[in-house]
């Protein structure tokens, strides 16, 4: 995992696609099922077996889209709470328009691999997204004892070091403590059903 969460990270900065934006300041889409700017990272690439004219057409829609998502996160960050919700919201929006830009130039194989890449991607706290609650089996009171634990781990994360290895250290450690936080608070039918949705484990070749 930590050699995916590099990668991205470095994707991020590259490509200006906000991941941290999306995911850890409560913006994104109540159902995050697919992280498209993953689709940049050439191990993935291999993993999911793209062509190279997949590869081109994905790129193109990535970067397109990623001028519209930019500012929704700038200005988020220097408005009022009625504006930021405004702003989270169109963000959401295009969001999810880019995923299904992208993921339409996937074959049904590719689709549920990448599904998988992403999840492992965003690590425990996807295990409360409304559509995969329902999947594993979660009880409302496991999805908001839950989600008030990683909340508070995630509060950690804030403001983020400046320094890219520091960072990646960061965000590292608040994944495996979100994981072990999942792996302790649901019983075993659960936990054999969210790790059945993870698929085999992401490796960067």
């Amino acid at each position: 995992m930590s050699k995916l969460v590099i990668c991205v990270l470095v994707l991020c900065a590259a490509t200006g696609a906000l991941c941290q934006f999306t995911l850890w300041r409560g913006s994104a889409p109540a159902d995050v099922q697919y992280l498209p700017v993953l689709l940049e990272s050439p191990p993935i690439a291999a993993d999911l077996g793209l062509t190279r004219a997949q590869r081109e057409s994905i790129h193109r829609i990535i970067v397109s889209s990623t001028i519209k998502l930019m500012p929704y996160s700038f200005r988020s960050g220097h408005s009022n709470q009625t504006n930021r919700a405004v702003y989270a919201s169109a963000f959401a929006r295009t969001q999810r328009s880019i995923e299904a830009l992208t993921t339409a130039k996937l074959s049904k194989r590719q689709r549920a691999r990448f599904h998988q890449i992403t999840l492992q991607f965003i690590g425990g706290r996807a295990a409360l997204m409304p559509q995969n609650a329902k999947a594993i089996g979660l009880t409302a009171a496991q999805r908001a004892t839950l989600g008030s634990k990683m909340k508070a781990i995630e509060a950690g994360m804030f403001p983020l070091p400046g320094k890219p290895e520091a960072r990646t250290r960061l965000v590292q450690a608040t994944l495996e403590r979100e994981d072990n936080v999942l792996r302790h608070s649901l019983t075993k039918a659960q936990w054999a059903r969210w790790r059945a949705m993870l698929g085999k484990p992401y490796r960067t070749r």
